[in-house]
């Protein structure tokens, strides 16, 4: 410290006790500007930014900056915060400040008096530091959440830290501050990240843990800076457990007025509309629409409970797909107990619900109706509608059933829009008319207007509109003489008895600018005085007989001359049953009230068949139903009388009445007398059969590996205890054993009938049996081995050739039929298919089965986690083969989306996962044996730039027989966020043939510490050209290149290590595609790896960005041809006159045009020979070649000069080199020789 300041610091510590607070306010300036200096002087380069320079993780570097250096100057105590402090508003998401109770000693002068102590503690909490200015919490675009932006309960959000130490504040080298993450912040996995300074270099590092608990910690470059601010930004989800409308988050962050920052955030309500209308049956129908912004809504259920007078019928769910409502099964699951739609899968598009409802209290004319939505991220919400008949204009609906009367009411409302408009009524369907359950009361029409309620007589019956049974109206005809709008009332009179809760329906058509037709329906329930019931307890497949039973007079009423009549049918009329009495199987008992039982006698009842015939080219007669009179002791009775018998039941006859081959109906009516006055009650019964049974045909497989103990494998499949049909106890090969079944209705099959069993690939014929089986009307229909058949019975033949085995039967037989057929299954094939018909005449039955050698999910299971180290990792399980079956070229394919993940490659490029035999250890299987394989590109991945796919390609070698593990691992791209879903797709191939393909998806966990853009819609065009060719057709040969993507830390990450391009198409095997699509938004870097055939590399590396703003990118690069040099060797003639030549003897220079020499050759023998030139470009060389004069007085030296052109040009790449000589590039000198010598 220089010696102004010492005396100057002196004096002001004299004054103390006066001027305290002045003093230490100086001191502490006094203190700044030397570790300013101190500054300046260790960092002098820059001395003279550092005021300016700040520490960040975001953009705002600059502002944040600025506002530390305006405001430094006038609180020179603490650095204000990075961002300008707000006024609080009724804004939601805003901060607002909640006043900090006031401490403890809080004056200044024990402020300044604790602050020397603590200046030497690292904890900056422990120092009364507050780090954090201001926190904030924004969605994932860093748009701040509000009424019109509002999160989910478990949102995705940004937080957004601002943080600044003051200058007088003295940072060492590992200070830290601590700070909780309040509990309304989710954190996944740990988190780190840097103090980035905008100059370059960190003041520290942060970490977060699993707890929330998030540390700073400053490194040495935060001692001597001032204006240390910056920010740190967090990816994470909300995390509320609890329902409310809005959030408020206690940050425990204070404001310099020392109030806590607040944080309101506005739950997400879901918008949800209901309404409702009459339909045209009467019938209530409600509308539910939610989510028309088509937001991603996680476990929803709606709760919509019927008023009382409705009842719920059916409904009908439906998703937009943006352009139309399309209706969607399994869309969700509806509980009739709670009235809840509880949908199945995440909702993130416009969903609509139609609950259809039945009036069951016709004297409600109105109904209010409410329904609420609930999730796990968003506010529970609820709303009504109300539907009235009085605002309905045209509708036709039940009113009720009056027991005493036998009568229904019913109520129409039309809206007639011309005169002579005709409504027709009917009380059946189609046009059967005699099944008409009820009938017009013609005096009971009552027509109103609807506006004013009068009655209206302008009306009259169309009596040729008319259609009677029994002489009564089941259709009738009203003609209106005008236009308007009426309510029309009247009543049905029943004909029969009825079930209990018997729906009856009318039938309406109204003609007047348009025909339209309407329906109404009703449940009717007749008064029942003795009370009668009828069962069908059981039946028998085998003897192809139905046990039935009637209870009457269930009150103990004293009845007269009861008539029991029992009918084929339904009470209706419809589904005339193929039935026949057995008679001696009749048991009539009667039960007196104390509880005695006697069985009647002949005596004591009359008993009569009936028989019918149908009508049309074709009758068929038919036994129809019995008739049992009581008489004798029992003529008046008020005992309950039982009824129990059995009929046959043949299917033939039941097809040929045209019924339902799926039951038989039978009715009873019972007439009875009270005191003189006749009644009449019914019952019903229906006996269903099996629906494999009514097939009359069934094929059936079962395959048995080699070695199986065949007699245990069937008897498992037919949980029979069957001896061992086929000639061999242990499987000698893999087999299937295939059952064709035939005749379950034991008709008659006559003498010459073929059953023919097509064998398909894979098959070879070993053996056949036929038996004789009884059937048991479940399953596989086998119950047990009657006989078998031995060769007087039938004819077996198998053709080789068409693969077909022939059964040719030599006899009539009606016994069920079952054929059995061993075949040996190859091992290349892993579903095997089979077909078996039966042609009798013109009886042709068919019947198909497969059999797969192993469950689906023993040929392959998978499972996906993240990784527990690394979130940003997921890790794959694939088991495969746990039956332990022979597969040939057995090959696993697991394919990803290169927007989601990518596999993990090592230093060389080659896909790291890992192979092992698995082995079975209780009832887990574990890694056993490490797989090693041979070829070095197993396993390899692939990519396909259509699908945005890449694919692990797994080839064992040879043939695997055993379980095996793989085990790998995959990155996820750094644009996957919380709540993602990341789906794997594998599948199994032997011999090029999919055996089996499994889906597994992850939903990702995941907070990091910084943020990276997303999207998944953006594509990469590469136009790979030819410099001096065309740009659109590109080059036709292969360049290769490296695709990288940057990832969260800033890095690029190769995505693609070898794309192919040739003419300008993406190439992938045989396949190519004009573009790479499904790339993520975010920042990519490109280079050249290989260039065309004769092309020169661009070895620069290229970046770019795919956003919003530029989503489909076309990368374009120019190739230069690489040119091949050539060399040229120059040459010349050497010509001596006089004597002979030697070598070496004279001397020669080429020079180019500007005389420079390029290169002096002597000669050999006659030649002159000058080294090759090579030439690397194209163009045109001129040389001059000419003689070294030399001092020989006997040689005349040739002085000539001999120009010399080369043309150098590109040939497809290759240079080539022509010369061109002026003249005959020869030299002569001449030899004369001195006087008197001798040559």
């Amino acid at each position: 410290m220089n010696k102004k300041l010492c005396a100057y610091l002196s004096l002001l510590i004299l004054l103390g006790a006066t001027f305290c607070t002045p003093a230490i306010a100086v001191a502490e300036m006094v203190s700044n500007i030397e570790v300013e200096s101190q500054t300046s002087q260790s960092n002098s380069p820059a001395a003279d930014t550092k005021t300016e320079e700040s520490t960040t993780t975001s953009e705002n570097t600059e502002s944040i900056s600025q506002t530390v250096e305006d405001t430094s100057n006038s609180q020179p105590e603490k650095a204000t915060t990075t961002t300008t402090t707000e006024t609080p508003t009724s804004e939601l998401n805003q901060n607002t400040i909640q006043p900090r109770a006031p401490t403890e000693d809080s004056g200044t002068e024990s402020t300044e008096q604790a602050a020397t102590p603590n200046a030497v503690n690292p904890d900056l909490n422990a120092r009364g530091i507050q780090l954090f200015d201001n926190v904030r919490i924004t969605d994932m675009n860093d748009q701040p959440f509000d009424q019109n932006n509002p999160p989910y309960y478990n949102d995705n959000i940004k937080i957004h830290f601002d943080w600044s130490l003051s200058d007088q504040e003295e940072i060492k080298n590992g200070d830290y501050y601590i700070y909780q993450l309040p509990s309304y912040f989710a954190v996944h996995n740990e988190v780190s990240g840097t103090l980035q300074r905008s100059g370059g270099g960190s003041l520290g590092d942060f970490y977060l843990n699993t707890n929330g608990e998030l540390k700073i910690v400053f490194n040495e470059n935060a001692e001597n800076l001032s204006g240390r601010s910056g920010t740190i930004n967090l990816e994470t989800e909300l995390k509320v457990s609890t329902i409310t409308e809005d959030v408020v988050i206690e940050t425990g962050i204070y404001d310099r007025d020392g109030n806590e920052i607040l944080i309101t955030l506005p739950i997400y309500q879901i918008d949800i509309t209901k309404s409702g209308k009459v339909s045209t049956s009467g019938s209530i129908v409600w509308e539910i629409v939610y989510n028309t912004e088509s937001k991603e809504l996680e476990n929803v259920v709606v709760t919509d409970k019927l008023p009382s007078g409705l009842a719920y019928s059916h409904s009908y769910g439906y998703l937009y797909d943006g352009d139309a409502w399309v209706r969607t099964s399994d869309l969700y699951t509806y509980n009739s107990t709670t009235g809840t739609f509880t949908f199945n899968q995440k909702i993130d598009k416009p969903v609509k619900i139609e609950i259809y409802s039945v009036v069951n209290d016709p004297t409600i004319n109105s109904f209010k109706n409410v329904a609420q939505i609930t999730g796990d991220n968003f506010h529970e919400k609820s709303v009504e509608a109300t539907v009235s008949y009085d605002e309905s204009a045209e509708y036709k609906r039940f009113l009720g059933y009056d027991q005493s009367t036998g009568r229904a009411s019913w109520e129409v409302s039309l809206d007639l829009s011309k005169d002579g408009s005709i409504l027709t009524d009917k009380t059946y369907s189609g046009s059967l008319s005699e099944n008409a359950l009820h009938y017009l009361v013609a005096d009971s029409v009552v027509v109103r207007n609807k506006n004013d309620n009068s009655i209206v007589t302008d009306w009259h019956f169309d009596e040729a509109g008319e259609i009677k049974k029994d002489n009564q109206l089941v259709q009738f005809q009203l003609v209106f003489a005008h236009a308007g709008q009426y309510v029309i009332r009247y009543e049905t009179q029943l004909f029969d008895p009825v079930l209990a809760n018997t729906r009856i329906t009318n039938y309406i058509t109204i003609k007047d600018d348009t025909t339209t037709s309407h329906n109404g329906s009703g449940t009717v329930t007749p008064t029942s005085k003795i009370g009668v019931t009828k069962t069908a307890p059981s039946k028998s497949y085998q003897d192809q007989t139905i046990q039935w039973q009637i209870e009457i007079n269930q009150q103990y009423v004293e009845v007269e001359n009861m008539v029991i009549t029992d009918r084929y049918r339904e009470i209706s009329g419809t589904n005339i049953s193929g039935l026949e009495l057995i008679e001696d199987s009749l048991v009539l008992t009667a039960t007196s009230q104390s509880g005695e039982v006697k069985e009647l006698t002949s005596s004591d009842f009359d008993l009569s068949k009936q028989r019918e015939t149908t009508s049309g080219e074709n009758p068929i007669e038919y036994e129809s139903g019995f008739q049992i009179k009581l008489k004798g002791n029992y003529a008046k009775t008020a005992d309950k009388i039982t009824v129990r018998f059995k009929t046959t039941f043949d299917m033939t006859t039941q097809i040929a009445l045209g019924s339902a081959k799926t039951r038989f109906s039978n009715s009873a009516f019972v007439d009875y007398e009270i005191d003189g006055n006749s009644y009449r009650e019914a019952a019903q019964a229906n006996s269903w059969m099996d629906t494999t049974w009514t097939l009359n045909a069934l094929k059936a497989g079962l395959f048995i590996p080699k070695g199986g103990d065949v007699k245990a494998y069937l008897q498992a499949a037919f949980n029979r205890n069957f001896p061992n049909i086929f000639s061999e106890d242990v499987a000698t090969s893999d087999q299937i054993y295939w059952m064709g079944l035939f005749n379950t209705y034991k008709a008659t099959l006559h003498e010459g009938t073929k059953i023919v069993d097509q064998l398909q690939d894979g098959q070879t014929f070993k053996e056949a049996v036929v038996y004789t089986v009884d059937v048991s009307g479940t399953g596989n229909q086998v119950r047990s081995l009657k006989e078998e058949l031995s060769s007087a019975d039938y004819r077996l033949t198998y053709d080789p050739v068409t693969k077909q085995v022939t059964v040719e039967l030599l006899k009539d037989t009606s016994e069920t039929i079952a054929v059995f057929i061993a075949v040996e299954a190859a091992t290349d094939v892993y579903k095997y298919n089979n077909m078996i018909s039966l042609t009798d005449g013109t009886t042709d039955l068919t019947a198909e089965a497969q059999v797969e050698k192993s469950a689906k999910g023993n040929w392959l299971t998978k499972n996906g986690t993240q990784n527990v180290d690394n979130n940003r990792l997921l890790d794959w399980e694939v088991l495969v083969n746990q039956d332990s079956r022979t597969i040939k070229n057995a090959v696993i394919e697991d394919t990803i989306n290169y927007n989601q993940q990518t596999f993990l490659y090592d230093e060389t490029g080659k896909v790291l996962v890992d192979v092992y035999k698995a082995v079975k250890d209780g009832d887990q299987w574990i890694k056993g044996e490490k797989v090693i394989f041979n070829n070095q590109d197993n396993p390899n991945v692939t990519t396909n730039g259509i699908d945005g796919t890449f694919t692990l390609r797994i080839a064992f070698e040879d043939v695997i027989d055993s379980p095996y593990f793989i085990v790998y691992q995959t990155k996820l791209d750094p644009g996957i966020r919380n709540n993602e879903v990341v789906s794997n797709d594998v599948s199994l191939y032997g011999s090029q043939t999919e055996i089996h393909q499994v889906t597994k998806d992850v939903i990702v966990k995941s907070t990091n510490g910084s943020g990276t853009s997303t999207g998944t819609n953006g594509s990469l065009t590469i136009k790979k050209y030819d410099r001096e060719g065309d740009k659109e057709a590109g080059i036709n040969k292969e360049a290769h290149f490296q695709l990288s993507r940057k990832n969260a830390e800033g890095n690029y990450e190769v995505v693609f290590s070898e794309l192919v391009v040739r003419n300008n198409k993406l190439i992938q095997g045989t396949s190519e595609f004009d573009r790479l699509d499904g790339l993520r938004y975010g920042d990519y870097k490109i280079q050249e790896t290989k260039a065309p055939d004769g092309y020169e590399r661009d070895e620069k590396e290229y970046t770019f960005t795919i956003s919003s703003e530029e989503v489909d990118y076309v990368f374009e690069l120019a190739n230069t041809r690489e040119i091949i040099e050539t060399s040229l060797a120059l040459t010349a003639t050497k010509a001596l006159e006089g004597r002979q030549i030697e070598d070496g003897e004279f001397t020669f220079v080429l020079a180019d045009e500007e005389n420079k020499i390029l290169q002096e050759k002597t000669n050999k023998e006659n030649n002159i020979l000058f080294d090759e030139i090579t030439y690397q470009k194209e163009g045109t060389y001129r040389y001059k070649i000419y003689e070294v004069q030399g001092h020989d007085a006997t040689i005349s030296y040739d002085d000539s000069i001999t120009n010399v052109t080369v043309e150098v040009k590109n040939n497809d790449g290759q240079l080539e080199a022509t010369a061109t000589y002026e003249g005959n590039a020869v030299f002569t000198n001449i030899y004369t020789p001195k006087a008197g010598s001798v040559v």
